[in-house]
């Protein structure tokens, strides 16, 4: 099986080895009718503070990859 076949990128989705574009996650939000808030909402979690930090610092590094576009998608 190919590193590009639908079934490989989702295996690896699952798996937490690749993540899907955010235009992607956008679009499966839309087929469920969803807002794509709803994928980054956890409600009131208990997390430590070094953890919290830890998971902010991944965000931070992650919208830093993206374009002005595609933080444009993120806000909405």
């Amino acid at each position: 099986m190919g590193s590009n076949t639908l079934a490989e990128k989702t295996l690896r989705t699952e798996r937490g080895v690749a993540f899907p574009s955010l235009k992607t996650v956008d679009k499966i939000a839309t087929a469920m009718g969803v807002a794509l808030k709803d994928f980054f909402d956890f409600g009131d979690s208990e997390i430590s503070d070094k953890a919290y930090e830890r998971e902010i610092s991944k965000i931070n590094a992650f919208l830093r990859t993206l374009n002005k576009k595609e933080v444009s998608v993120a806000y909405k």
